[in-house]
């Protein structure tokens, strides 16, 4: 098993991916790691976004603020003029800036989670620039959530190193190694 305290800052993991597929429980899993770290007094900033469900279908998505608690509007499947239209959804202008202001607060978390990187990202739109910037000055833990489909194209366009895949089907909990390195972070910082 890895131990951290034996490993040299420069060969811990500064990337996580969570990937899965669509409606896969990535987001639950997300918010149920976070609640862990949480009560183990690691201070997580960054953001997960919970789908919006009417009558068996995802009508939007909500930005959770892990360090305000704040839930904001991110996206809606209907029609309006502030925002950035991916797939069937409108990515709001409110949201999308709610989620770049918990990642700049952030980036003296021990560990940021980023729910989700998707194609807006891979447009350079979203939380692109954020991201960006994450991967050129942060030095903690980042964890990131991405469709099995992109998770190539997100660590190409985005160079991240020192990345560790983790499949969200059949993860029954968060590896003990990932979550030492997190610990080890929170020390470090």
């Amino acid at each position: 098993m890895l131990s951290p305290a034996s490993k040299r800052s420069s060969d811990l993991t500064r990337f996580v991916i969570l990937a899965g597929g669509m409606n896969t429980g990535k987001t639950t899993a997300v918010r149920d790691l976070v609640s862990q770290l949480q009560r183990e007094k690691v201070d997580v900033g960054g953001f997960c976004s919970p789908g919006i469900w009417r009558e068996g279908q995802k009508v939007g998505y909500t930005l959770h603020d892990f360090h305000s608690s704040n839930d904001i509007p991110l996206a809606t499947w209907q029609d309006g003029t502030r925002g950035i239209r991916q797939g069937r959804f409108l990515f709001l202008d409110e949201g999308l800036r709610g989620g770049r202001e918990a990642l700049e607060r952030s980036m003296s978390s021990s560990v940021i989670v980023l729910d989700e990187i998707g194609p807006l990202e891979l447009r350079g739109e979203g939380f692109a620039k954020a991201l960006e910037r994450i991967v050129s000055t942060y030095g903690g833990v980042s964890l990131l959530v991405v469709r099995n489909s992109l998770v190539e194209s997100v660590i190409h366009q985005f160079r991240l190193t020192r990345v560790v895949i983790l499949s969200i089907e059949g993860l029954s909990f968060f590896p003990e190694p990932i979550r030492q390195q997190m610990e080890k972070r929170k020390r470090s910082l």
